[in-house]
């Protein structure tokens, strides 16, 4: 039987799991925060839709509907 270890949860991790870590933090804090992480953390977005294009949400925000007097 196959077991999962994930380091949220509190379980008990291998023995080279603290030394992988420490690696892992000392090369991130000398050549910069995200230099290594894990695959399951999924790959950085270098693109993100622009806030300042955003329609206004006429039918979601009471707030924006235009007042007419």
């Amino acid at each position: 039987v196959a077991q999962s270890h994930h380091l949220n949860n509190g379980s008990r991790l291998g023995a080279g799991s603290e030394k992988l870590m420490e690696v892992l933090d000392q090369l991130n804090a000398k050549d910069g925060k995200g230099t290594l992480y894990f695959a399951g953390q999924g790959i950085p977005q270098q693109w993100a839709m622009k806030r300042e294009m955003l329609s206004l949400r006429y039918t979601t925000r009471y707030s924006d509907l235009l007042l007419v007097k």
